[in-house]
């Protein structure tokens, strides 16, 4: 059996022809960089303004009613669900996803239900 030895003692007893030997000593050749011209720094322009949050409920034209802004796009909402319901949601939305057929995300299969229970008791 031969006796282990190191990469640079293996390397030290070898006769490697000179490219070898070269690559060795310089490492890999590396393409040179190109001269970075110098460009003067441009000014950025620091404006501070201050950040209009609009009022999430506005009073509304009637006296004594509110009417709430609806949000666009989507809000986070989290809820507590019972434990069968979480994992039947899972399981239901992965083979929609499989099948290809819409609403297949949990986001959306949610969304679409409590949107139908919303309508269907008066919301």
């Amino acid at each position: 059996m031969n006796q282990r030895r190191s990469l640079s003692q293996a390397l030290q007893t070898a006769e490697l022809p000179p490219e070898a030997l070269a690559i060795i000593k310089e490492g890999s050749p590396r393409p040179a960089p190109e001269r970075l011209r110098e460009v003067a720094p441009v000014p950025i322009k620091t404006e501070v303004r201050a950040a209009v949050m609009p009022n999430p409920i506005e009073p509304s034209k009637e006296a004594g009613e509110v009417q709430a802004i609806k949000p666009r796009g989507l809000v986070p909402l989290s809820v507590r669900v019972q434990g069968d319901l979480a994992d039947t949601l899972l399981r239901v939305a992965f083979e929609r996803k499989l099948q290809r057929r819409a609403p297949y995300s949990q986001q959306d299969i949610v969304i679409q239900a409590v949107t139908q229970w919303l309508k269907k008791n008066g919301y």
